[in-house]
């Protein structure tokens, strides 16, 4: 697909007083403790899926490459196939234990492990083998539903990034862990559940010795990765010679990273 390839998120930071102490295990079976003053990282669990839902879709209105590659309105079959094809999605990512969250979705971070070599010994339960099935069908079929405009603004979003990765980190890319969304509900934001969410995958990637990458699909939120040790090794614009967008004439992404710590 193409939205899904790209779409990263963000948020903010917070404080507070009593500490505790919180295991995440990565896909190679490893540790990683995550420490946070009074907020609790957690996997998300499938009877909170619906409140990841609404708090992945009420942080992200208003984002400038949703926007962009939306390509305006969506034919009513599209909207239903894409909503089915997301909760389908995030069972998948739940199940497979690649949803982190705080307060049972009021912030989510989805992350991927590297492609090479911690995945040799994993093996897919029967009911991840078939929500992925399920998965790329609902995909194929959104996909075709699809307007001529929506597919040349897909194409164009997905060449550039793949474009942006390739002269910036290359193969190395199979090597890192993949910060692939990061959002928090609106009501929640400003209270460190950003920042917490972020911490945990990269304390699983130095844990690993790995490399982290993201891309950030608003400029604005530069600060905040600068902040968590991301840095910019690449950006594309979007829309600069697209005669049909007609806001702002371009819509940045920034290709991230962020070095293991030893």
């Amino acid at each position: 697909m193409v939205l899904a390839a790209f779409k990263m998120f963000t948020l903010f930071n917070g404080s507070s007083n009593l500490k505790k102490r919180h295991e995440v295990r990565p896909a190679n079976g490893s540790t990683a403790h995550i420490s946070s003053p009074t907020l609790k990282v957690a996997y998300l669990s499938l009877r909170d899926i619906f409140t990841a839902r609404g708090t992945h879709y009420d942080a992200f209105q208003g984002d400038p490459l949703g926007d962009y590659v939306s390509g305006g309105d969506s034919s009513f079959l599209r909207t239903i196939v894409q909503n089915l094809y997301y909760w389908v999605h995030l069972s998948l990512m739940v199940l497979s234990k690649r949803v982190l969250t705080i307060d049972h979705g009021d912030a989510i971070s989805v992350f991927a492990p590297a492609s090479a070599p911690t995945r040799n010994n994993y093996r897919p339960t029967l009911s991840e083998k078939l929500l992925g099935f399920v998965d790329k069908v609902l995909l194929l079929i959104r996909n075709k539903l699809c307007s001529p405009e929506q597919r040349k603004r897909n194409a164009e979003s997905l060449e550039k990034l793949q474009q942006a990765i390739h002269d910036s980190v290359g193969e190395k890319i199979k090597e890192m862990i993949y910060l692939k969304r990061l959002a928090t509900a609106p009501r929640c934001q400003k209270k460190g559940y950003g920042s917490a969410l972020v911490k945990a995958i990269t304390d699983i990637a130095d844990a690993e010795g790995r490399a982290c990458y993201l891309v950030s699909s608003n400029i604005n939120n530069s600060f905040f990765y600068n902040f968590h040790g991301f840095y910019t090794v690449a950006q594309t614009i979007l829309g600069a010679d697209n005669p049909s967008w007609d806001k702002k004439p371009v819509v940045i992404l920034l290709q991230m990273v962020r070095e293991a710590k030893k």
